[in-house]
């Protein structure tokens, strides 16, 4: 009896969505195609579509799992954190989202940054949900007749939670971080050295260039 061959080795989800949610990331819904993806992530696109059913789907299953992640995550952080006191442990629930954004940054781009061409999603709403109730229920004291404003406390926690959210979205604005200038405010000479006439188009100028969505697949499938 000939020896049977080895079937396909399964690909792992994880991997799949790992990759998507790089390139959702980088390109935007719109830009991205399932065969982007199948490429980046080195499979055949059958077999992505094997797994999920269109783009939209995908996209769905990468804000349900990165909202998975991001809450896990966070969560973990506030529990090292409820031995401090008072402004100290605010301090440190703020450096997590911080911390967050930079161990996930793909992730963190993909929940934080609302992308209007993307389908409409609860995964957003639900880790937010999540982070501003765990963090009101600690500020919020456990005996009944301490005359808090539960509501008002949630407004004040949600409020705080979207402050540091703007905040983490700009790698300037980190803890221990300076502010860079932008390349535009280098001097004219300065930034025709640095850039070669040869990777210019003629009469083009730097602010003509194409940016970084510009590499991102901008045609459709037939089936995204």
């Amino acid at each position: 009896m000939p020896p049977t061959r080895p079937g396909p080795v399964p690909i792992p989800v994880d991997r799949l969505l790992t990759t998507a949610i790089s390139e959702f990331a980088r390109c935007g819904y719109a830009a991205t195609t399932m065969q982007a993806v199948a490429k980046a992530a080195r499979v055949t696109k059958p077999t992505l579509y094997s797994r999920f059913r269109d783009k939209a789907e995908l996209y769905d299953a990468c804000l349900s799992w990165e909202a998975d992640h991001a809450i896990e995550f966070l969560f973990t952080a506030y529990d090292r954190a409820e031995h401090l006191q008072g402004p100290d442990e605010g301090a440190a629930n703020v450096q997590a989202l911080f911390d967050y954004a930079r161990a996930r940054p793909d992730g963190f781009r993909l929940l934080a940054d609302t992308d209007p061409s993307s389908p409409v999603s609860t995964h957003r709403d639900r880790a937010m949900n999540a982070v501003i109730s765990r963090l009101a229920n600690r500020i919020t004291p456990t005996k009944p007749d301490a005359g808090v404003d539960e509501p008002l406390t949630a407004q004040i926690t949600a409020m705080a939670v979207v402050v540091a959210l703007e905040a983490a979205r700009s790698p300037s604005s980190a803890p221990g971080r300076t502010r860079r200038l932008p390349r535009t405010s280098r001097p004219p000479s300065s930034r025709a050295a640095s850039d070669p006439p040869s990777r210019r188009p003629r009469g083009a100028t730097r602010e003509q260039r194409p940016t970084s969505n510009a590499w991102c697949t901008t045609g459709r499938d037939d089936r995204i």
